[in-house]
């Protein structure tokens, strides 16, 4: 876990999740803030673990021949009738949809240790910004046409090194390496984000900007045919 709390790239994704979701659980981390980590009793923790990994809230997978899935229902059932159903189980692990709140965009940043791996070995901290641009897309739940559209654009905007926003981020030579995972929905809702790492101070906004002027052109332009046919 020390080493994730070091890793800048680890820091940035937690930070942005932080801002991404200030009124549910995704703000914090899943596996705990080392620094409030000792103060957890022991209590608090089986009550946790008792209350949101209750069989109940589960879900088994099986693939096999038929003995295969028969034998593997007898275990689960030796496992599982052990136990009650918790009728509130579900509805307790619940994660409300983060809403747009927003009024306007939002611009936060946090220290991160510089080491020599983020630069030429100085110690200084010029070159070494870390700028990511990121949205939450799906206050309400996609439909499949949308999901598939959000998707497409994904690949089409930063999926590659040819696509038309990683590869002006690259070509700009405003820092050294492109962050951001593009379109990711790993989570219950969607994100995008973009930027770079190994920025000068002189260039954040210029990295900012650069997302914001591609999208633009994008959104007035249009992909080329070739590229949505490839």
């Amino acid at each position: 876990m020390k080493g994730v709390y070091s890793d800048p790239d680890s820091l940035l994704d937690r930070f942005s999740q932080h801002l991404l979701y200030p009124d549910n659980t995704y703000q914090h981390d899943s596996g705990g803030d080392p620094e409030f980590i000792p103060s957890l009793t022991h209590e608090q923790f089986v009550n946790f673990h008792r209350t949101f990994y209750h069989p109940t809230n589960s879900q088994s997978f099986l693939y096999g021949n038929k003995d295969d899935a028969e034998d593997a229902l007898s275990m689960l059932d030796g496992y599982l009738s052990q136990f009650n159903e918790d009728v509130n189980a579900r509805k307790q692990s619940e994660i409300p949809r983060q809403q747009w709140t927003f009024k306007e965009p939002l611009v936060s940043s946090m220290p991160y240790a510089v080491s020599d791996f983020e630069g030429d070995g100085a110690s200084d901290t010029d070159g070494k910004h870390f700028i990511c641009v990121t949205w939450l897309l799906d206050p309400e739940p996609m439909d499949v046409l949308t999901e598939l559209t959000w998707s497409l654009f994904d690949h089409l905007l930063f999926g590659t090194e040819t696509s038309v926003l990683q590869k002006a981020l690259m070509e700009s030579g405003l820092g050294t390496d492109v962050v951001g995972d593009g379109m990711a929905s790993g989570l219950l809702q969607t994100t995008f984000a973009a930027g770079m790492k190994g920025v000068k101070e002189e260039n954040v906004a210029n990295v900012i900007n650069l997302v914001l002027d591609v999208l633009a052109m994008v959104a007035k332009d249009g992909f080329s045919e070739n590229d949505i046919k490839s």
